[in-house]
C-alpha cells in the first residue's frame, strides 16, 4: 500500500489541475416578482407599474438579474441626460442634438 501513495497522489494532483482548467460557467439567476422587489429594495407597487418596461418572461412573470441591471443602467443615463438637457433649456440655451454623455 504504501507503493501506491506517491501513485494516488500523483493522480489526485492531475484531477485537480483538470478541475481547475474547466472554465467555471455562471448560472444566470431568475427571480420572481417579489424576489425582484427585495433584489432592488422596491415596492410591489414600484414594480407592478414599471413591469412592462423591465425585461420579463410573461408566464410566469420571471426576472434575469443581469437584465434588470442593465435595464436600470440604461434608464439612469437616459433620465441624467433628461436632467441635463433640462437645465440647458433653462439657462436659455439650445441644447445640441449630439449631444451625449458618457
Amino acid at each position: 500500500m504504501e507503493l501506491m501513495k506517491p501513485i494516488l497522489e500523483a493522480i489526485r494532483e492531475i484531477i485537480r489541475e483538470e478541475i481547475q482548467a474547466v472554465p467555471q460557467t455562471k448560472t444566470e439567476r431568475w427571480v420572481n416578482s417579489e424576489e425582484l422587489c427585495e433584489y432592488l429594495g422596491v415596492s410591489r407597487s414600484w414594480l407592478a407599474h414599471r413591469v412592462k418596461e423591465i425585461p420579463h418572461l410573461k408566464s410566469p412573470v420571471r426576472f434575469k438579474i443581469s437584465e434588470v441591471e442593465k435595464w436600470i443602467l440604461e434608464n439612469e443615463m437616459e433620465e441624467t441626460k433628461q436632467q441635463i438637457a433640462a437645465t440647458v433649456i433653462k439657462k436659455g440655451k439650445k441644447p445640441n442634438k449630439t449631444f451625449k454623455v458618457v
